[in-house]
């Protein structure tokens, strides 16, 4: 744990997790006031407004989820139990993430692919070392 510490320290890991969160809920924000064109989003998949507001209101409660869960695991609320079930929860997340990574590999847009891919690639990879922590 000591080396990892050293090549990937949690407190980086935590703030950048933070960032690509925060940064994550105001584009979906912007995607849900259509200030950003929701073509961008979903793999370029989206044929309407109301799939956009169906399909962008997960993203945003999801990534709040993972701030409040980020930030309990980084803080080391509760007890033991408390820290186990919130490192499943980074794990899952992590898991998420990298799908999520594959799925901008995949997407229409190539605004999605080139901007999104390495962002939710380092998310996946926070996730992965807070859970660790």
């Amino acid at each position: 744990m000591k080396t990892l510490n050293k090549i990937f320290p949690v407190k980086i890991a935590f703030i950048v997790f933070i960032a690509i969160s925060f940064i994550a809920v105001v584009y979906h924000i912007l995607i849900l006031t259509q200030v950003t064109p929701y073509a961008n989003a979903w793999g370029g998949r989206l044929n309407s407004v109301k799939e956009m507001y169906v399909f962008e209101t997960f993203p945003i409660i999801s990534q709040m989820a993972f701030v409040l869960i980020g930030v309990l695991k980084f803080k080391q609320a509760g007890g033991k139990r408390s820290q186990t079930m919130l490192s499943v929860l980074l794990y899952i997340m992590s898991g998420l993430l990298a799908l999520n990574t594959i799925g901008n590999i995949l997407s229409l847009s190539s605004f999605e692919a080139i901007v999104f891919t390495p962002i939710t690639f380092v998310g996946s990879l926070c996730a992965f070392r807070l859970a660790r922590n």
